[in-house]
């Protein structure tokens, strides 16, 4: 349940969902092979790159922009 409310977080950009992810990411480390794999993952994602955090920040403001091609309609 608790990995729902993660994943909604993230994809609506919410400033708790960082936080929460990286406590899930720790907490599923012990759980050897796929847990491991995923927590690495997920640190690796949302903890080890620096410019993540102040993206995911910047992304929770709602700045609007995004680093991403535009999407033609």
């Amino acid at each position: 349940m608790l990995h729902l409310v993660l994943a909604w977080g993230l994809f609506e950009r919410e400033p708790w969902a960082r936080m929460l992810g990286l406590a899930l990411g720790f907490l599923a480390l012990p759980r050897f092979p796929l847990g491991t794999a995923l927590g690495i993952y997920t640190l690796w994602a949302l903890l080890l790159p620096e410019a993540s955090g102040s993206e995911y920040e910047r992304l929770a403001r709602g700045d609007g922009r995004l680093n991403s091609a535009a999407v033609s309609s």
